[in-house]
């Protein structure tokens, strides 16, 4: 990653805080969407949960759900059932 950062800034003459902007930021900003949406909500207040995962189905609208991480709504029955593709979880549910 460093060489590709530096290859564009000094081969390419990409200002450093272009790359930033469009590369850094977004990256950081998609890795806490991935675990707020894909780990810590489906899993939080455990207490409430009466299942062997923890976890729960989260009902929502799809639409939000898509373009929070490819809906990771169908929680508890990707843990039930891992083998199946997440986009026919909602079969399972």
């Amino acid at each position: 990653m460093a060489l590709i950062f530096n290859g564009a800034h000094y081969i390419l003459g990409v200002s450093q805080p272009a790359m930033i902007l469009f590369w850094i930021v977004p990256s950081l900003l998609s890795t806490l969407q991935l675990f707020y949406f894909g780990t810590y909500a489906p899993h939080k207040n455990p207490e409430t949960i009466n299942n062997i995962h923890k976890t729960r189905t989260q009902n929502k609208n799809h639409f939000i759900g898509f373009i929070t991480c490819y809906f990771f709504g169908y929680h508890l029955e990707h843990h039930s059932k891992p083998y199946i593709p997440w986009w026919l979880l909602w079969k399972e549910k």
